[in-house]
């Protein structure tokens, strides 16, 4: 609990059908962030509250009653924008990727999994400080993190194989350097040299990066996880691009993913799959952060997260 900040306070409205969860997760805001939470089973009630008072914070869940999760997003986007808000789901996250699109959300928790109360603790916080950059930050107190630089494109093989060996030799490492390849690259090519995907092949392979286009890998553990996390000074990557990726990867057909039209996005699908949680966080403009997590317990949910920052 010393991790997290007290808030000192701001309200939240937590709006979700299970009764049970609503309890533990009222519970766990308020004794570990100081939040002031009120909460509500349905849509409707949910509606009318904010209607008539003023919240920092919504968590709201995609099978309450009555007015739908999307609708109370809409009502905050056009006349609360200063609400921050979350979306709850006793089903795979990934089932709502499209209205999240639609609906302008960076954010989808799952009510069940590994650690439910935990990430949800972490996404108000996240949310309602605007503190999400810094491997540190995710991996917690205690944190051990090292750090290397990229400097040019030839220089991605050698530092993506030196962090993925400080990893433990098996399936951990193996995650870390499939995922770490990708990244890295696309931090190098697309981030700070903005390059095109669909002009591979005219690609400099030999290109350096300037002082203010250097990409920054971080690598550490804590007493219950593995991380690591990928900085690049472009700040060009887009929440919306990030779920039109992920939705086009999701569906799957006879010869397995099916690709977007434009092939992005399938490095960042297939992490997703391989990992506890994936962290974006986007200052647009400034720079873009990747966060690899893998907790250290033996035993992982499919029920993974959906996190993306851009402040």
């Amino acid at each position: 609990m010393a991790r997290f900040r007290d808030l000192g306070g701001q309200r939240v409205l937590l709006a979700c059908p299970d009764a049970s969860f609503r309890r533990r997760a009222a519970r766990s805001l308020e004794d570990e962030l100081g939040l002031s939470v009120e909460t509500v089973e349905d849509g409707n009630r949910a509606l009318d509250l904010l209607q008539n008072r003023s919240y920092r914070f919504l968590v709201a869940d995609t099978a309450l009653t009555g007015i739908a999760w999307f609708d109370l997003v809409q009502f905050l986007r056009e006349l609360r924008p200063e609400t921050r808000y979350a979306i709850i789901s006793s089903t795979p996250v990934e089932e709502h990727f499209r209205l999240a699109l639609e609906y302008d959300v960076g954010t989808l928790l799952p009510r069940q999994g590994a650690h439910p109360l935990r990430d949800l603790v972490e996404t108000a916080q996240s949310l309602l400080t605007e503190n999400v950059f810094g491997l540190e930050r995710w991996l917690g107190p205690g944190a051990e993190v090292h750090a290397r630089q990229v400097g040019s494109a030839t220089d991605i093989d050698s530092v993506v194989a030196e962090v993925a060996a400080w990893y433990p030799d098996g399936d951990i490492r193996r995650v870390f350097r499939r995922s770490l390849a990708e990244m890295v690259s696309n931090a190098v090519f697309y981030g700070s040299l903005d390059q095109e995907g669909e002009l591979k092949s005219e690609w400099d392979l030999d290109a350096k990066l300037g002082r203010d286009q250097a990409v920054y890998v971080f690598f550490g553990k804590s007493a219950t996880s593995w991380g690591c996390s990928v900085v690049d000074r472009g700040g060009r990557l887009t929440k919306q691009q990030i779920l039109t990726w992920l939705e086009a990867n999701r569906a799957r057909g006879a010869q397995g993913i099916l690709l977007n039209d434009l092939n992005h996005g399938r490095g960042l699908h297939i992490t997703r799959r391989s990992l506890d949680r994936v962290v974006v966080n986007i200052r647009p403009g400034d720079r873009t952060e990747m966060i690899l997590l893998r907790d250290m317990e033996e035993t992982t949910s499919a029920l993974r997260p959906f996190l993306v920052h851009e402040f």
